[in-house]
């Protein structure tokens, strides 16, 4: 029913969905660094692959992903979503939480629901 291809495809959006619901808190740098991926991603797709955008702009004459069936059409926010999440949940895994003092200073007048 279900190939290998199809793991491949569904994986990220998995783990987008694991982190989302595991409540994971993302650091400052993970967010920063998340949108410079997923605009670095989505100017790259739009510039370079996805025929109807390069049509637009017309800075080259034909999709980078030409020869290969379907990738010239796929959006962009199928490939940049995906590895944005996941560039914030690696780096905010990779980076120090903010301290406590600085999260009561933060928070200290928040009332938890």
């Amino acid at each position: 029913m279900f190939g290998i291809d199809d793991f491949w495809v569904a994986l990220p959006y998995m783990l987008c969905i694991v982190s989302t619901v595991l409540c994971i808190v993302y650091s400052k740098v993970g967010v920063i660094s998340s949108m410079l991926v997923g605009f670095v991603i989505t100017t790259f797709w739009m510039l370079f692959v996805k025929v109807p955008e390069i049509n637009a702009f017309k800075l080259v004459s034909k999709s980078i992903l030409a020869d290969k069936p379907n990738w010239p059409v796929v959006d962009i926010l199928i490939i940049a979503l995906p590895a944005s999440i996941l560039t914030a949940v690696v780096v905010s895994f990779l980076t120090n939480p903010p301290d406590e003092k600085h999260l009561q200073r933060c928070f200290n007048n928040k009332k938890q629901p």
